[in-house]
Parts: C-alpha cells; structure tokens; sequence
C-alpha cells in the first residue's frame, strides 16, 4: 500500500479533499457575510468605522481567495478532483460541495473507511 507519511493514501488523499471541500465552501458564507456587513453599513451608522474594518477584513479575504477559489470549483465542476475510495468524480453545482461520494456513498469526514463490496477488507 502506498503511504504518504504515516497515513495510508486514500486517508490522506480525504485530507486534501477537506481541504479543498473547506476552500470551495467558504466562498459563499464568506459573500453573505460581506453583504450584511454592507447592509449594516448603511442602516447602522453609528458603528461606520467599525464596520467599514470588518468590510475591509472581508474584502481582503475575497482578493486572497478569489482565485484559488475559481480553480478549486472549477477542478471539483469538471470532475478533476475524484473521490478517494472509488476515484469518480464529485459533483458540484458551484454552490456546494457535498462531503460524500455520489457513487460509494464515501464520507471525507469520516475517520475510517466503511466496509462496502469494493473495500470489505481494507484495514482503517
């Protein structure tokens, strides 16, 4: 069995898809966010100077992310990024990405590999 460190592949390969599933899904509570803080703006002026750097702190996370954001949804939308257990792809709709695979029914947050007909017998 391959190994990456101490950890077996698909266990570290499910790392980076948490990884890469947390990027894609910050996206839009990140955009949310920033409205409101924008809304608040407007109907709350008394806090203008406060509110005006937590809108900044938001805007600068748009610019950092914003990018690598494009090429993770992009990569999970074309299929690129595949499902560590069985390696189909994982669906997304640019909205959400789902934490279990559509074909196995594999969870990413899960701390071992369930027993299915294609890995009945692979250890954690």
């Amino acid at each position: 069995m391959d190994t990456i460190g101490s950890a077996p592949w698909p266990i570290a390969r499910a790392k980076r898809l948490r990884i890469y599933r947390l990027l894609a899904n910050s996206f839009a509570p990140l955009f949310v966010f920033g409205l409101v803080v924008v809304v608040l703006r407007w109907t709350l002026p008394q806090f203008l100077h406060v509110l005006v750097m937590v809108w900044l702190a938001v805007a600068a996370a748009f610019v950092v992310l914003a990018i690598p954001w494009l090429i993770v949804e992009l990569a999970f939308v074309s299929g690129a990024i595949k499902c560590p257990s069985c390696g189909a792809a994982i669906y997304s709709s640019f909205t959400w990405v789902p934490s279990n695979c559509r074909s196995c029914g594999y969870d990413i947050n899960a701390m071992t590999i369930g027993a299915t007909s294609n890995n009945r017998w692979r250890g954690p």
